[in-house]
């Protein structure tokens, strides 16, 4: 049920550090590293250097809700094995996701974001911005033939080679990272999926009042040089629109 809906999920960025396994690339006095599919779908805190002072629901579970509900099932499961295996870890995490404004919780579980990684072999790195005192759950889906792809924890000398539906519960404050894949078929597919807290969304308003502080921001340099009969009839438009509340 899950693969159809996480398959597509393919988006390059170029902002992953030192988890894309590659040097910065300096173009323009900005910094950015090789392009990896690695989307971030669910909630996520203010974040881009200031672009989006807001706390925000993803591009992608934006535009595709009824997908993203499609994979509660799966949300719920992960955080039952959760719970069963690591349980003063999944304790800690759910009293902080009770805790907050309970829009950004993600169904009945203690996961405000997702990260969805498509055949790309993270470089060694520490995550960042999850809670200290839970864990990442990484799953894996396996399609098609392929050889490397392995999960290591250098560190520790550990590595394993995750099969389809695999899950690991783990500290990604530890270094981690994998091999790289070789693709032995032609419809070769690794998806790891990642359920995580991400610790500053604690600071979050409601939905609706950190949707009314991004409307308030894009407006406000649109307000530069107009008469208030012009700013009155764009407030409006925006109010007719359901951007900002009346």
């Amino acid at each position: 049920m899950a693969y159809p809906i996480l398959h597509p999920i393919q988006s390059l960025t170029s902002a992953r550090s030192n988890a894309s396994g590659s040097l910065p690339i300096v173009k323009a006095k900005q910094v950015r590293y090789r392009n990896v599919a690695s989307s971030i779908i669910g909630n996520i805190e203010p974040m881009g250097g200031g672009r989006y002072p807001f706390c925000r629901t993803t591009a992608w579970t934006g535009r595709n809700t009824e997908e993203f509900r499609g994979l509660y099932p799966l949300f719920e499961n992960v955080a039952g094995l959760f719970k069963q295996y690591v349980p003063e870890r999944f304790q800690n995490q759910m009293e902080k996701t009770l805790s907050m404004e309970p829009d950004w919780r993600i169904g009945n579980t203690p996961y405000t974001t997702m990260t969805v990684n498509n055949n790309y072999p993270t470089g060694v790195h520490k995550d960042k911005g999850d809670l200290d005192e839970g864990y990442s759950c990484l799953m894996c889906l396996r399609k098609g033939d392929y050889t490397g792809g392995i999960f290591v924890f250098p560190e520790y000398r550990i590595a394993v080679n995750m099969q389809h539906g695999d899950l690991i519960l783990m500290d990604a404050h530890q270094w981690h990272g994998n091999t790289n894949i070789v693709k032995q078929s032609e419809d070769a597919e690794r998806i790891s999926l990642v359920l995580y807290y991400r610790t500053d969304m604690m600071f979050c308003g409601t939905m609706e009042a950190e949707a009314e502080k991004e409307n308030y921001l894009r407006l406000k340099p649109l307000k530069r040089g107009l008469s208030e009969d012009d700013v009155g009839a764009m407030e409006a438009e925006f109010v007719v629109k359901g951007r900002i509340s009346s």
